[in-house]
Parts: structure tokens; sequence; C-alpha cells
């Protein structure tokens, strides 16, 4: 899906809705192609494209999985206990 974002680079209500429609159907769109692929495929069918499994916060940002907390509103990540160990 295309990214779209405000003049803040926060994310506009169209990514969030693309993500919550992705959520619900457990399908997105391939990058490459653009033809619909359960999440669960590592690869696209048609294309043959990896497909990326993106996290993003529950304001809507998108994070990293190395980051221990989201830079736009500061929740610890579920990856912040992995990360303090090291």
């Amino acid at each position: 899906t295309a990214e779209a974002a405000d003049s803040g680079g926060r994310k506009t209500e169209d990514s969030v809705g693309a993500r919550n429609r992705e959520a619900q159907t457990g399908e997105s769109a391939c990058g490459g192609c653009g033809e619909v692929v359960p999440r669960e495929h590592v690869y696209c069918p048609n294309c043959g494209e990896k497909q990326s499994h993106r996290a993003f916060c529950e304001c809507g940002d998108e994070i990293r999985t190395d980051w221990a907390f989201c830079p736009g509103c500061g929740r610890r990540t579920p990856a912040a206990d992995v990360l303090k160990d090291r």
C-alpha cells in the first residue's frame, strides 16, 4: 500500500485504514506486483517478491523491530525487554 503522510510526517487516515483492512483480512498487497498475498506467505506466489512484515505502534507510527521505544509516542515496544538483556 502507498504510504501517505501529512506535513508533520505522521501517517494519514488512508494508511491507517489500509493497515486496519489488512489486519482484518489477514492479507496484504505485494510490493512487487500488487497482488493480494496472505500474510503468512514469506514470498509472493505470483512474482516471487519477498514480503515485508512491518511493525506498527499503537499510535500508528511504523517502528523497527530493533527499537525499544516508539519515536512518535514513547511507548515501549515488544523488543524493549529483549534489547535490555544485550
